[in-house]
């Protein structure tokens, strides 16, 4: 009854802003996020959006139901509906107007498919207009709801600023790092996926477990951001020649979707005391740094200049949570290793802007080192996982 009074709430909301913006305000829309004027790919933006809120819905059914077969096939084929006909319209050599409709009914066709899959585990129609009992989820949802609009609305800031201070050619470029925050977003998906429904599960009793979780997080994060950049020069091979000098500043545009991702073992005291609005605090205050901080070195240092601004509205927003969520439940075990895993983070990001390869090479090396050495601990407990695991596959267990 919930799934289906709060998903009919936001089709009814997507219908009414679809209706007005495309009847009314197509043209300003257009030309504000695309740069031309087309009332036709205005209303299939909210077409998409319509159909990827069902999806994201009906996903949702089958986390909660902890199926992780269906929950991933799921998430994989909206995934591959969003980026495969889009190569495939260019392949082909459709017009933008066509291109962007070819992938809006991918995700309608998809959207559908799982409407008859999940229509009967899903949908529950009785006392649909009775919200007399709900008045609490409306609150946590008011303020924990725009914070997606926030993330997004952060890229898309730093997006229009360089196109109206530099060039609208230049966000291709800035934008191009998305491959690499695309590899970020990905692991924190899959982390929150599993993490967010075991912390509210077991936040009163395994919070030992929870404080280690967040000293192996750190440490996995920064080998895996320290290999990103030391292989930086291999892996630019996949984006292209017209790209390389994102190659400066690609360091600078990972560390937001890596501040995220330490945030997730730090912040949980905020949903856990149902505290959402200071979390809406936080990321609004994270954008208007973004902003000011882009106006003020765009014009200064170019694209490194939204790049950096990037990075230091994304580790103001990781200690404004921190420090929040820390007072409100503690997962932090060492505060001592987490501030300089930060700082180690931090520093991973700057240095390579604004060194030579063979400073940001040393420099790297030394603090995954010296990481690993201050998780000794951690360190051996995942050798030794990872050595049983590959004894078990070797031998044919399970």
């Amino acid at each position: 009854e919930l799934g289906t009074k709060l998903l009919m709430i936001c089709l009814s909301a997507t219908v009414f802003a679809g209706v007005v913006v495309s009847l009314l305000m197509s043209t300003w829309f257009t030309i504000t996020i695309f740069g031309f004027e087309s009332q036709v790919i205005c209303i299939m933006v909210f077409v998409s959006i319509f159909a990827q809120m069902i999806l994201r819905f009906l996903n949702i059914k089958y986390r909660m139901e902890f199926n992780t077969k269906a929950f991933t096939i799921q998430a994989i084929l909206t995934q591959f509906c969003f980026k495969s006909l889009v190569i495939i319209a260019a392949v082909l050599s459709f017009p933008i107007v066509h291109t962007i409709s070819f992938n809006v009914f991918g995700i309608v066709v998809l959207a559908l498919a799982y409407l008859i899959i999940q229509r009967k585990s899903f949908f529950s129609f009785k006392n649909t207009f009775n919200l007399k009992a709900y008045s609490p989820v409306f609150v946590f949802a008011l303020f924990s709801a725009p914070l997606a609009i926030c993330l997004n609305l952060n890229t898309f800031v730093s997006q229009q600023m360089i196109a109206h201070i530099m060039d609208v050619s230049m966000v291709g470029i800035y934008s191009s790092t998305g491959i690499f925050g695309g590899i970020l977003s990905a692991l924190q998906g899959g982390f929150s996926t599993f993490w967010s429904a075991y912390m509210y599960k077991n936040y009163q009793d395994e919070q030992q477990t929870i404080t280690r979780v967040n000293e192996y997080l750190l440490m996995a994060i920064i080998v895996v951001y320290g290999l990103l950049i030391l292989f930086k020069d291999v892996i630019y091979i996949v984006i292209g020649p017209e790209y390389q000098s994102s190659k400066a500043f690609f360091s600078l545009t990972l560390a937001y979707p890596v501040f995220m991702l330490a945030a997730e073992t730090t912040s949980y005291g905020i949903n856990i005391k149902k505290k959402t609005y200071l979390s809406l605090l936080c990321f609004l205050t994270s954008v208007i740094i973004n902003g000011i901080l882009a106006f003020i070195l765009i014009p200064i240092m170019g694209l490194k200049g939204a790049a950096l601004a990037s990075m230091i509205s994304g580790l103001c927003l990781y200690i404004i949570r921190s420090v929040i969520g820390q007072r409100l439940y503690e997962s932090i075990s060492d505060l001592k290793i987490t501030i300089i895993s930060i700082l180690f983070i931090a520093t991973m990001a700057i240095i390579p802007a604004f060194t030579s390869n063979i400073v940001t090479m040393i420099s790297v090396f030394c603090m995954i080192a010296i990481t690993l050495l201050l998780n000794r601990k951690a360190t051996i407990f995942v050798l030794r996982n990872c050595k049983a695991l590959i004894s078990r596959k070797k031998t044919g267990g399970p």
